[in-house]
């Protein structure tokens, strides 16, 4: 999901969400880890990657997220916790 670093915490922790067998092998799981794979490296591709997946599953929360994030000039997996 991430690199999230808490609200009073200096370094990030890395965050997955739990998925069963099926979707692990699902084409869509596979373009997501690849465009998550593009935003860990820093990609310029990463943006058109979450762009793609967003227009294809909009109702995604975490591609949605994703998507804002990268739309916003936002460049890493690190997300910052500000509150509790």
């Amino acid at each position: 999901m991430g690199d999230l670093v808490l609200k009073g915490r200096t370094r990030p922790t890395r965050m997955f969400e739990p998925l069963t067998a099926d979707s692990a092998e699902d084409a869509a799981m596979q373009a997501y880890n690849d465009a998550f794979e593009c935003l860990v490296r820093g990609s310029d591709g990463a943006l058109s990657a979450f762009a793609d997946l967003y227009a294809t599953k909009p109702d995604d929360a975490l591609i949605a997220f994703y998507h804002r994030r990268l739309a916003a000039g936002e460049r890493d997996a690190v997300i910052v916790m500000e509150a509790k």
